[in-house]
């Protein structure tokens, strides 16, 4: 069992960036009721990039600023980014609305190319400027051949013959899963980089796809 004590304490919290961008987040969403100035410190190039960004976003509505300063790899040393967040408190703007989540619009927008009807599938309620990088699934099925019709807040997906591609996962990886699935239904061979993290998710998220499909 993990056990926990005493209070949290200021000061630089070092972490690699391509574990989880859950860390990050929760670190910087704590930093702020901490009794002086910290930084959290991430080494190497980050994934799930995106998330990290939505947090200081929420953070900075909520009043707490987040500075960021990057600084390259050099001489063999790896790239650093540092943010920086000063002690104080959170402030309530009042009224506050969630904004839709596109990992979870992508099982539905995948479902909508892949179908057999003659009918589409349309989402609605997503911000298309939204910081959430799996709002990438649009652009990863249009180079897979799906038929997609975008509006000002909805997207409308049809039946499609897909094609097989390659897919980043570095900074998607709740998608690849679902996508995954779009790439058993394309004609062809579609490959998936960057996803050695899906391993350490809640499973072996790996593992899990290829012995569902395997079993499909």
């Amino acid at each position: 069992p993990l056990k926990t004590s005493g209070r949290m304490r200021p000061g630089t919290f070092i972490l690699p960036g391509n574990v989880s961008s859950q860390y990050i987040s929760g670190l910087l969403l704590a930093a702020p009721l901490l009794a002086q100035p910290s930084c959290v410190q991430v080494t190497g190039l980050i994934e799930s990039r995106p998330y990290i960004n939505l947090t200081i976003q929420a953070m900075k509505a909520f009043g707490v600023e987040v500075n960021v300063e990057r600084i390259p790899a050099k001489d063999g040393k790896p790239e650093v980014t540092n943010f920086r967040v000063n002690s104080g408190s959170y402030r309530t703007p009042g009224s506050v609305a969630v904004e839709g989540d596109w990992s979870n619009a992508a099982f539905w927008l995948c479902a909508g190319a892949i179908s057999k009807t003659s009918g589409s599938i349309r989402v609605t309620g997503i911000d298309m400027d939204s910081l959430q990088g799996d709002r990438e699934v649009c652009q990863i099925l249009q180079r897979m051949g799906a038929r997609i019709n975008i509006g000002s807040d909805f997207i409308e997906v049809f039946p499609s013959q897909l094609h097989g591609t390659t897919i980043d996962a570095a900074q998607i990886p709740d998608i690849i899963p679902i996508l995954s699935v779009a790439a058993a239904a394309a004609q062809g061979q579609t490959t998936i980089v960057n996803a050695g993290r899906l391993r350490i998710k809640e499973s072996d998220r790996l593992h899990a796809i290829c012995h569902n499909l395997t079993t499909l």
